[in-house]
């Protein structure tokens, strides 16, 4: 399975249109001063700090570190379509066995019995990646 912030780092684009520069402070492994701007459940991104630049929603931060930077913190504002090409992904996901969609089979029979999966140019098992290379890049940035 994949994330999110996985999916947008694929994409290049995560959406941010609100930076917000200033000096910020987490303890305790909370934002102290998280800019009020972005609402419960959305996703914001952090850059310029040591220990915690990434991709984080509001109200669910489990990793952040303690500190005090200078820096920003963008809110982002994740299309609906990006949320149901996630789904769709991990559901290709799941149904072929891991996170990079390759099975190990290409090809193989035996007593009349043939079995071949997708596979990509190079005739190798086709990773999500690939499957669903149309859709993503629809929203990726250069």
């Amino acid at each position: 399975m994949i994330t999110l912030p996985e999916l947008l780092d694929v994409l290049n684009n995560y959406f941010d249109d609100e930076s917000i520069a200033g000096d910020f402070t987490i303890s305790g492994g909370a934002f102290i001063n998280l800019p009020t701007t972005i609402m419960a459940d959305q996703w914001y991104k952090i850059d310029g700090s040591v220990f915690n630049d990434g991709i984080y929603q509001k109200g669910k931060e489990t990793t952040l570190k303690d500190e005090t930077f200078a820096g920003y913190v963008s809110a982002m504002r994740v299309p609906p379509a990006i949320d149901k090409l996630l789904a769709d992904i991990n559901a290709w996901i799941t149904a072929k066995g891991d996170d990079q969609g390759m099975t190990g089979v290409v090809s193989e029979s035996f007593d009349g019995y043939s079995y071949t999966k997708a596979t990509n140019e190079k005739g190798m098992p086709a990773t999500w990646r690939e499957v669903f290379s149309k859709q993503i890049v629809r929203y990726k940035k250069i």
